[in-house]
């Protein structure tokens, strides 16, 4: 591959990251909505899709990753890795100024995907702490004097009885 082929194969590389990395932002918008609604099945089927188009990811950044150490070869010898701004330097000005919107394409949608992982991150914690603290409220908090009885008349202590559940629940 010559200098121009492999400057226009990482910019078809780059489009298509966008394009998943788009996608997965729609699937990451879905389960919010979904993490908002409590649809557990919205859930389920959001990061069923995300798994999908994570390992199609992953397959792209492999073979950018090739593209990138065969340019630091073809530019100075080395495979060590290089930076898009060397590429765009290096590149002819046909391709630079595509390649150029690509990456900014790239990194705003990588951006609002970390935006929206963070979020949902918060939505799950949120809706942790929500379960939790229901959970301790049945089951953990308990009175010395029950809610449902009469007070007990000897010194010892009455038992522990739930404030919201009786004995008849």
């Amino acid at each position: 591959m010559d200098q121009n082929s492999v400057v226009v194969r990482l910019t078809q590389l780059l489009d298509q990251e966008v394009s998943a990395h788009r996608r997965m932002l729609e699937h990451l918008q879905q389960e919010q909505t979904a993490l908002v609604d409590a649809d557990v099945t919205g859930i389920r089927k959001a990061v069923n899709l995300q798994e999908y188009l994570i390992e199609d990811i992953r397959k792209l950044e492999q073979e950018r990753e090739e593209l990138m150490a065969a340019l630091a070869r073809m530019m100075d010898g080395a495979s060590m890795p290089i930076t898009f701004a060397a590429i765009i330097e290096w590149a002819d000005e046909p391709h630079t100024e595509r390649l150029v919107q690509v990456y900014d394409n790239l990194k705003a949608v990588l951006k609002d995907v970390t935006r929206a992982n963070e979020q949902n991150r918060q939505l799950v914690e949120s809706g942790l702490y929500f379960v939790e603290s229901n959970l301790q409220l049945f089951f953990d908090l308990s009175q010395d004097e029950p809610c449902y009885q009469p007070r007990p008349t000897s010194t010892k202590t009455a038992p522990k009885v739930s404030r919201l559940i009786d004995r008849k629940a």
